[in-house]
């Protein structure tokens, strides 16, 4: 439906107003009341994280944001133990996400002027990944193996449609009147979650079906020498993991560090006779000529994009202790930092192209309603006018920066060989001058030969 300069008229004295009475709240992401929270979570205080988390629901998570709310519950509850309280809110999550994505395919035209801060939120896809890998864990910890497969397979189903959901949604988007340039996704280069294989073939091993458990160790192999864009590290050596012996294994996952933060980048357009020039200094010198027939020249517009940007951390090294003995280090598995990027380029072209049409198209309005109104109503009039429409227009144009807080960054593995029996384990999280920054315990540990012994450690700072 195409915008006319009275609606968009109206549309400049209700943001401007907005403005005026709450700081357009709903135009910015808000994140200062993590703080505390994020206190707790330095401490390791998960428990009490989740509890304040929880009175945040009706305050600081709106509607349009309840997929962030359940999936920062269900990873606090993760972390806390409770494995149980965790899988209902990753859940909630999952549907959610799954809904709302659907719903912005169907949506798509109509909601090409609007901000991406005022839809609701549908999550990120690496988000949507590993709210899969997280149940998996949670249903191995309560000894639910075919709950745990369940969800490996959604992963992997995911990852098989990725590219394709966004197609869809560019074709949505490109049957708006205002789309003047073709909207196209990009390339999905992530095909093979390892961490998610190498669940799959614990579990395997575990009820002793060590062929399918080495069809996964294969899949581990062959993903690493296709992705290796993404699991540019070391590849550790699984090679003990399909042996049986006379020892009980224990294994252990380790999550370190944070997943990526989104930042502001700011382009600037410059329009000429039928084409146009976006332009950005940030995080280098960028420049594109698009072609938009009709297009006049001299106007100059500006918008925000979001981008992934990944945050650092203090652990440099994770070793495993039994009894006071170092018997092992963690060798990283996957860098899920290097995966929340690489499947945010699928559809940062679409995000892309949206915002550049969706300035233009807002800021040529603003230009031609700012001339009618100086014409109508004379000079002071249309300079407030002017200044309130400049006003809207960019408030109207800030990135929308939501995203989870509480992934972690990394995922490291380990494995040892112990006789049955109870030990004192500490998992010990370094920093890069080799100091320890935190230990994990787990004393009076039972290791036996029958189950699948897991230690899942964490340290998000």
């Amino acid at each position: 439906m195409k915008v006319t300069i009275e609606t968009f008229s109206l549309i400049i004295l209700i943001v401007t107003a907005s403005l005026l009475l709450n700081s357009c709240s709903s135009l910015f992401t808000q994140t200062a009341h993590f703080q505390a929270i994020e206190e707790k979570i330095g401490e390791q205080d998960f428990a009490s994280a989740a509890n304040q988390l929880a009175s945040y629901k009706n305050k600081h998570y709106k509607a349009k944001d309840r997929v962030l709310f359940y999936l920062d519950m269900g990873l606090l509850h993760h972390y806390n133990r409770d494995y149980s309280k965790s899988v209902e809110y990753l859940t909630e999550a999952e549907d959610a996400i799954d809904f709302l994505f659907t719903k912005s395919v169907s949506r798509g035209a109509a909601s090409l002027l609007l901000n991406d801060n005022v839809l609701e939120y549908s999550g990120e896809d690496y988000e949507d990944i590993y709210i899969n890998v997280f149940k998996a864990i949670n249903f191995i910890k309560l000894d639910e193996f075919d709950k745990a497969f369940v969800e490996i397979r959604r992963l992997n189903e995911k990852l098989n449609v990725l590219e394709d959901k966004y197609r869809d949604l560019a074709r949505s988007l490109q049957q708006a009147e205002e789309a003047e340039i073709d909207f196209e996704p990009g390339s999905n280069r992530f095909h093979n979650s390892i961490l998610g294989r190498y669940l799959s073939m614990l579990i395997y091993r575990t009820e002793g079906r060590i062929d399918a458990a080495r069809i996964d160790y294969n899949h581990i192999n062959d993903g690493w020498q296709q992705q290796r864009h993404i699991y540019n590290f070391p590849k550790p050596d699984l090679s003990s993991h399909l042996k049986l012996g006379d020892k009980a294994k224990l294994n252990f996952i380790s999550f370190t560090g944070r997943a990526p933060e989104k930042k502001a980048v700011e382009r600037r357009i410059t329009t000429f006779d039928n084409y146009l020039i976006v332009s950005g200094s940030e995080p280098e010198n960028f420049a594109q000529t698009i072609f938009w027939p009709g297009l006049d020249k001299d106007y100059h517009f500006k918008f925000s994009l979001p981008m992934m940007r990944k945050r650092s951390s203090q652990v440099s090294r994770v070793r495993v202790l039994v009894n006071d003995t170092k018997v092992t280090e963690l060798e990283k598995i996957e860098d899920i930092s290097n995966i929340a990027i690489e499947t945010f380029n699928v559809k940062a072209p679409l995000i892309y192209t949206k915002s550049v049409t969706r300035s233009v198209v807002k800021g040529l309005i603003a230009e031609k309603a700012k001339v009618d109104v100086e014409e109508r109503s004379g000079d002071i009039a249309g300079l407030l006018f002017r200044v309130a429409a400049d006003i809207a227009v960019d408030i109207s144009e800030n990135a929308d920066l939501r995203i989870a807080r509480f992934f972690p960054g990394k995922a490291l593995v380990g494995e040892i060989e112990l006789e049955p029996g109870i030990y004192d384990i500490r998992v010990e999280y370094l920093n890069r001058y080799g100091s320890v920054v935190f230990v994990d315990r787990y004393d009076r540990y039972e290791v036996n030969m029958t189950r699948l012994n897991l230690i899942n450690s964490f340290y998000l700072n």
